[in-house]
């Protein structure tokens, strides 16, 4: 049996939001993801994106990842194939642009499935190319000590 990852910037619901959901749905469907990862989700009191997971039968977890609701980070992990054993929300880690406003940290969740236990960050990066590169090493060097056997980033 297969069993997909699905990860998508969805840039919010903006002006295209009822295709997008209409996407995502379609997807979901065609592919029956265990795990879907979306980055720039919106900001929505009422977000559609998450009662779209909710409804199909999804376990979701959502975050701001940077310094504005606009960069908000959802995961979704397929119940009852994976269980979520700590939630641990949005992440700091040493970074050389930690203090910059600007810096988009991962949501990670330690979680498991088939017995196999394993970390699962939903990282959305900073868009300034210089910046990025280095956010993607500090990442790195942080997910190389985060005394997991296991991971998916």
């Amino acid at each position: 049996m297969n069993r997909n990852i699905m990860t998508w910037n969805v840039r919010g619901a903006g002006r295209y939001g009822e295709h997008k959901l209409r996407i995502l749905s379609e997807c979901i469907e065609h592919y029956n993801p265990i795990i879907i990862l979306l980055q720039d989700a919106g900001c929505e009191d009422d977000n559609v994106y998450i009662k779209t997971l909710l409804h199909k039968s999804y376990e979701v977890y959502d975050v701001v990842a940077g310094n504005t609701e606009r960069y908000r980070l959802i995961t979704a992990v397929k119940v009852p194939d994976i269980s979520v054993m700590t939630n641990h929300g949005r992440i700091e880690y040493d970074s050389t642009y930690r203090n910059d406003p600007g810096a988009r940290r991962p949501l990670l969740l330690d979680c498991l499935y088939n017995q196999v236990r394993f970390h699962l960050y939903n990282v959305y990066n900073i868009t300034n190319q210089q910046k990025s590169k280095q956010e993607i090493i500090d990442l790195y060097t942080y997910v190389q000590h985060d005394g997991a056997a296991n991971r998916i980033v």
